[in-house]
């Protein structure tokens, strides 16, 4: 649910941005507000949910915004945009978190087939017991990693 989609891609992010070679401290917690805009809500894969978009938007909720491929595609992107590419980046691992999220909590689409798409997940029941208590276990996770990775660039700038 969109709680526990954005605490995914706030910690996500925070905890591959240094791994992805992002270790500007601005860009890291700018990246932090990215990520969570886009793990849920209008910016993220349930663009296919709500209003134009769904109507225009093939395949029905989880089709093609939630592909495995498209999250890839923006981290390939990332590395040619230049100074935004750790903009970028972060959409990409909110995405990638989304999607992650929902192939746990029901299923994903993997590859296209006549008529729909081939699909896979875990199928564990959205809105349930498990994801209730995923929610704020995520949050404490992109708290700890932004004390983690962020604490010691922000020190070290302010030397």
């Amino acid at each position: 649910m969109g709680g526990g989609h954005r605490a995914a891609a706030c910690a996500a992010w925070l905890g591959a941005a240094p791994l992805l070679g992002v270790h500007d401290w601005r860009q890291l917690a700018a990246g932090v507000v990215v990520a969570g805009a886009c793990g849920d809500g209008k910016l993220s894969p349930d663009v296919d949910q709500r209003g134009i978009p769904a109507k225009l938007i093939p395949g029905g909720h989880r089709g093609i915004t939630h592909w495995w491929p498209l999250p890839i595609l923006a981290w390939w992107g990332s590395t040619h945009a230049g100074i935004y590419g750790w903009a970028v980046l972060a959409v990409a691992v909110a995405w990638a978190s989304h999607v992650l999220a929902d192939a746990v909590f029901g299923e994903i689409p993997v590859w296209p087939k006549r008529g729909g798409w081939r699909r896979v997940g875990l199928g564990l029941k959205t809105g349930g017991r498990i994801e209730r208590a995923a929610t704020p276990v995520l949050a404490s996770a992109a708290v700890w990693l932004a004390w983690v990775d962020v604490s010691p660039l922000v020190i070290g700038a302010l030397r």
